[in-house]
């Protein structure tokens, strides 16, 4: 297919290239940089969006630009990279919530084993006292 120049030897041809796939992957490291700095306040705000808190998100954030990089040569540049990095995140997303413990959910009128037996669950009156109530609808008013 490529013939080589009959004065190069195989070390000369397996360095040039070396040093041409070197030169393509700092082309390539530079393009993905830009990308992440063009792209990350858009990134954030959708890990937000779906995580519902900053520090998911940032995590969120982080991972998906891992594997945006890790699988940046399998981009096809003629696709808008945000579609791309959308579906990494949405991805990295559904691996996070598969990793997350379930949340088990209790009903308040099933009794609770105890060591002493059985009790129905005492929740906590957070309104306040009726003294408390009437001093704050006093300074409210």
């Amino acid at each position: 297919m490529f013939r080589r120049n009959k004065n190069e030897t195989e070390e000369e041809s397996v360095e040039l290239t070396t040093s041409a796939a070197a030169a393509s992957e700092r082309v390539d490291r530079n393009l993905f940089d830009e990308l992440v700095q063009r792209h990350h306040k858009q990134a954030y705000n959708i890990a937000y969006r779906m995580t519902g808190n900053h520090a998911d998100a940032e995590d969120l954030t982080q991972e998906a630009f891992i594997r945006a990089f890790r699988f940046f040569d399998q981009y096809r540049r003629e696709l808008p990279f945000e579609s791309w990095l959308y579906r990494i995140i949405s991805n990295a997303f559904i691996d996070m919530l598969r990793r997350k413990p379930k949340a088990q959910i209790r009903s308040l009128d099933q009794p609770v084993s105890t060591d002493d037996g059985e009790a129905i669950p005492d929740i906590a009156d957070e309104s306040g006292g009726p003294e408390e109530q009437i001093i704050s609808k006093e300074m409210d008013a």
